[in-house]
């Protein structure tokens, strides 16, 4: 019973402090977790992340620019091109964001 009890704690306290322990991620946090997936050919993670990052710096066009590629990669050719066009929007100079517009 005092071991039920203690594990019940436990799990209590490890739910309570989960939500905490999310938020103390810092933006480059999840930019550089968004960047490890893209990276790594996993996608459907690098587009959430991207999206958590986007929120806290949407003119990033690098950032713009990966999750459109990423939207590219699983032909997801309307997002992918709506990346490229903020990211063109934030960075006219950025010749990149162009070509992959148009591959798109």
């Amino acid at each position: 019973m005092k071991s039920t009890l203690t594990t019940l704690i436990l799990i209590l306290f490890f739910l309570i402090n989960l939500p905490q322990a999310k938020a103390q991620q810092t933006p480059e946090d999840i930019l550089t977790k968004a960047n490890e997936y893209f990276l790594q050919g996993d996608f459907q993670n690098a587009i959430i992340f991207f999206t958590d990052f986007l929120k806290s710096y949407p003119q990033h066009f690098a950032a713009l620019d990966n999750r459109g590629l990423s939207y590219l990669a699983l032909k997801d050719y309307g997002r992918a091109i709506d990346d490229f066009s903020s990211a063109i929007r934030v960075n006219k100079s950025s010749s990149m964001s162009y070509v992959y517009r148009a591959l798109a």
